[in-house]
């Protein structure tokens, strides 16, 4: 599945929007997902989405201004993101990609286990990644270089890119992953402690009534 589709099925997904409300909420958060799209990218999704079926249009009548199409997700469109939201993660190479921050905000929105189970994945491919890295090599022969090189400069360069990025990778993503992969039992445990707590008053109330 494409960004764009990932993006917009996990926006509708908790809550029905029109084609410009989309745009101005996409203007500032898709780009923490790594896309950027404009407007006409956007209603051609949409209008992509109305031929499969996965989203209906209902026409919000605005009296301060012009009458708006609002699409809302069918039966067929849940299902989509669904499979998409419970699908496999599949980690890519640089840490805290846009994807993997994608997943989690969105696609983990259907629950603790769903982001639980992308985190752990995560993890484990970061891990991996950690203990087979090396370091980047600098070329040795500089004699067919297009501009003038310091191999002293060169090397220097090298190291101190490399020990920042070790340095970042390690301390600060992750950390980060680790700290959230701990945090989430807890908050799933919250979670549910809150939503039955929630359906035991709504049933008090109906023994009242």
């Amino acid at each position: 599945m494409k960004k764009l589709e990932c993006i917009v099925l996990g926006r509708l997904a908790t809550n029905p929007m029109s084609g410009y409300d989309l745009y101005k909420w996409m203007s500032k958060e898709a780009p923490y997902f790594g896309y950027s799209p404009k407007p006409p990218q956007i209603y051609r999704q949409l209008n992509d989405f109305l031929t499969k079926g996965w989203v209906g249009v209902t026409v919000d009548q605005r009296g301060s201004g012009p009458d708006a199409k609002v699409y809302t997700l069918t039966p067929a469109g849940v299902a989509a993101f669904l499979g998409w939201a419970m699908s496999e993660h599949s980690p890519t190479i640089r840490p805290l990609e846009a994807d993997f921050q994608m997943r989690m905000l969105l696609g983990g929105v259907i629950g603790p286990q769903a982001a639980m189970d992308v985190l752990t994945t995560e993890l484990k491919y970061r891990r991996r990644q950690q203990a087979e890295s090396r370091p980047y090599e600098a070329p040795a022969d500089l004699g067919e270089a297009a501009v003038p090189v310091d191999a002293d400069w060169q090397a220097e360069l090298v190291r101190m890119v490399g020990n920042a990025h070790s340095c970042w990778a390690n301390q600060t993503s992750l950390g980060w992953r680790w700290h959230m992969h701990a945090w989430l039992p807890t908050s799933r445990t919250t979670a549910l402690s809150t939503h039955n707590a929630r359906t035991r008053r709504m049933n008090n109330a109906d023994n009242l009534r």
